[in-house]
């Protein structure tokens, strides 16, 4: 019996042995499964099974891209090599994870690439990193967020003055202001708010207050350059420019003078140049006079020769030579020379002048039409033309119809060339506008003319009030006098003559009220002080002519006898009976108005 039972316990032992070691063989065997697959996800990062049941942390750390499909955050460094087993596997996951070896996707950091990151980028304070790039705040753009942005619909620095440093705001150079950076404030304090200049004074106006005013407005004859300071214009004196001096300095200018400019050359043969005059030898030898200094750019010889006049597209007679009343008498009993004076805005004498004036001349291209119908008037029946005139004009390729380039665009109106330098540039007009009426203006007027205008000024020039800048300035920068031409052309054809649109006004005034430069001009555009001294001489002349010439049949019309000169004018009745609107020229100009 004790056999047996020794037997038995022997058995039992070997059953308890054998469990023990199947249990501890189960043990191992799922650890080294465990291991085996934690070494393929490490060599294999970007794929694992849609059936992981990893825990919610590790469900964090993956997002998912398509069913079944999960890329990781994190790829760890390990060495692959085809001799791996579980044991080197395992080995190579352990140290990798005690050491934290890892490298990760872009956009993503850390010891366990849970941190987004930007490589080389600083996306605060104005944006967030997101999977490697920064995602800007409203109003911020850049790659790391750092450029500011204004709304060009309603914030646009100015890019000479402002820059943008702010979303929608613009930090402006000193001197400059306002939401865009675009407005001055010379002489006062700028209101944000309002997004004006307030001006330290009433001296001082202006948008910018940049304009100083005087009393008296320097009586229209010169600028004022400091708060009741004047600097008079050629011809006039005294601390507010109110003393004429080519009257008040008795010799300077004279009768004689005024009687010479308007009657230049006496007994005038013709007033336009014909193929009769240029057959008659005096006629003849004025032209040679006159267009000497005129050369042909080939030969650097006189370019005006008889064989280049015969073949110029000229009438057969002097028109206007032809129609003087055989009894002596003008041919027109009334004219006005309107001029492009932005006084004409305030004076506004277009209407009477249309209604009541029988002939109206103007200067080069200054425009008509309904835009200006109160201003200046519709009507235009000479046009005293210069040579930058007659250039734009063939330069304009908007003054031509297509469809009808015969049709007419100076209706009803005379057209005269005057400058020699323009004879060569006459066919080129008569071949673009063939139904207009061109002449050129007789050089048995024009060359005594210059002749006397160029004496007159070289006397006043030498006077003890012009001064050595003054004589500078107008000997070198004078435009040429085709007003004061185009006042002794009319001298000759009618018997009363109203002079209007020539006054000047200061810089200060017209900030004041609003008034341009020319009544045609925008209420912004100033000349510089080249362009705006132009004319000086010449409007010294002009004024002085049309005040005190010897008979009354020449008027000057400012804005001071405005009135007087409009009451005189109706009183006259046309004597050619047409309605406005027959006489109307209308040619749009570059700037979108009529001529």
């Amino acid at each position: 019996m004790s056999g047996d039972a020794t037997d038995s316990n022997k058995r039992l032992k070997s059953m308890l042995l054998l469990s023990l070691w199947c249990l501890v063989l189960s043990v191992w065997t799922t650890r080294q499964m465990s291991n085996w697959k934690n070494a393929l996800l490490s060599l294999f990062p970007y794929y694992s099974s849609s059936s992981s049941d990893g825990g919610d942390e590790d469900k964090n750390d993956d997002f998912r891209l398509e069913e079944g499909i999960v890329i990781s955050h994190e790829r760890c460094a390990m060495e692959r090599n085809l001799g791996w087993s579980f044991f080197t596997a395992t080995k190579q996951r352990r140290k990798m994870d005690a050491e934290e070896q890892c490298t990760c996707e872009r956009g993503y950091g850390g010891t366990k690439c849970r941190d987004a990151v930007c490589a080389d980028k600083n996306c605060s304070p104005h944006g967030v990193c997101q999977y490697g790039y920064c995602l800007c705040d409203e109003g911020w753009k850049g790659t790391e967020c750092d450029i500011p942005m204004c709304n060009e619909d309603y914030v646009k620095c100015n890019a000479q003055h402002g820059r943008c440093t702010n979303p929608d705001f613009c930090s402006c150079d000193d001197g400059y202001y306002g939401q865009t950076c675009d407005k001055r404030c010379e002489r006062g304090k700028f209101k944000f708010l309002e997004q004006r200049c307030e001006c330290e004074s009433e001296k001082w106006v202006g948008e910018a207050c940049e304009w100083p005013t005087c009393e008296n407005e320097c009586s229209f004859h010169g600028e004022c350059v400091k708060p009741d300071v004047c600097e008079c214009k050629f011809g006039f004196s005294g601390e507010e420019c109110e003393t004429d001096d080519l009257t008040a300095d008795v010799g300077a200018f004279d009768s004689k003078d005024r009687y010479g400019l308007m009657n230049a050359g006496e007994t005038i043969q013709a007033l336009t140049l014909s193929k009769d005059v240029v057959e008659d030898e005096k006629g003849w030898r004025n032209v040679q006079k006159w267009t000497s200094h005129v050369k042909d750019e080939k030969s650097e010889q006189p370019l005006v020769k008889r064989s280049f006049i015969s073949k110029l597209p000229l009438p057969e007679v002097d028109e206007l030579g032809m129609d003087r009343n055989p009894n002596g008498e003008m041919m027109f009993k009334t004219c006005a020379i309107v001029g492009p004076s932005g006084s004409m805005q305030r004076t506004k004498p277009g209407a009477v002048l249309d209604a009541h004036i029988d002939q109206i001349f103007r200067i080069d291209l200054a425009p008509t039409g309904v835009k200006y119908k109160d201003v200046a008037g519709l009507r235009t029946t000479f046009r005293v033309l210069d040579r930058d005139a007659v250039e734009t004009l063939i330069e304009r390729k908007d003054l031509v119809d297509p469809k009808n380039p015969r049709l007419r665009k100076f209706k009803d109106t005379k057209l005269l060339l005057w400058r020699a330098e323009s004879y060569e540039l006459f066919p080129l007009l008569k071949t673009k506008f063939p139904e207009d009426d061109w002449d050129i203006m007789s050089p048995d007027i024009i060359a005594p003319f210059i002749e006397k205008y160029n004496e007159v000024k070289k006397k006043l020039l030498s006077a003890s009030y012009s001064s050595t800048l003054e004589q500078h300035h107008l000997q070198r920068h004078q435009a040429p006098p085709s007003a004061l031409l185009t006042l002794a052309f009319a001298k000759r054809t009618c018997k009363y003559i109203q002079v209007w649109g020539f006054d000047l006004t200061s810089f200060s005034y017209r900030a004041q009220t609003g008034e341009s430069f020319s009544y045609f001009s925008s209420p912004t555009f100033e000349p510089d002080a080249y362009e705006n001294g132009k004319r000086d001489f010449e409007y010294a002349l002009l004024r002085n002519v049309a005040l005190h010439v010897d008979y009354g049949s020449i008027e000057w019309c400012d804005v001071d006898n405005a009135e007087k000169c409009m009451s005189k004018s109706k009183t006259f009745e046309r004597e050619d009976d047409l309605s406005v609107t027959t006489t109307t020229t209308t040619i749009e100009g570059n700037d979108g108005s009529d001529m």
